[in-house]
């Protein structure tokens, strides 16, 4: 069976187009997140004498990064608009197979 990823994504604006632009970048974004990212984690214990014992510390830090992802081929599964305010606000749902 294929594997597919399902992901919703909003957008909002006062031109209907471009909350429609957004809502579909805001999936794709997540979609690119699940599919290509890279995490990079770095830890430090840290032990130091002192005159009235041993300081410990620990550090830990994490990167989440995305460069250059491609995201071809999604289909639009389900949208809907609604007025919002003094704009539109667009949900969508877009389905994408992994390779």
């Amino acid at each position: 069976t294929d594997k597919v990823i399902r992901m919703c994504g909003q957008g909002w604006s006062k031109d209907l187009t471009i909350s429609e632009q957004k809502a579909i970048m805001d999936s794709k974004l997540k979609i690119a997140d699940i599919t290509q990212h890279s995490l990079i984690k770095n830890e430090k214990i840290i032990h130091k004498d002192n005159k009235k014992g041993i300081d410990k510390s620990y550090e830990m830090t994490a990167e989440n990064t995305l460069e250059e992802a491609t995201i071809s081929g999604y289909k639009i599964i389900s949208k809907k608009v609604l007025k919002e305010k003094n704009g539109w606000r667009t949900m969508v749902l877009l389905e994408y197979n992994l390779i």
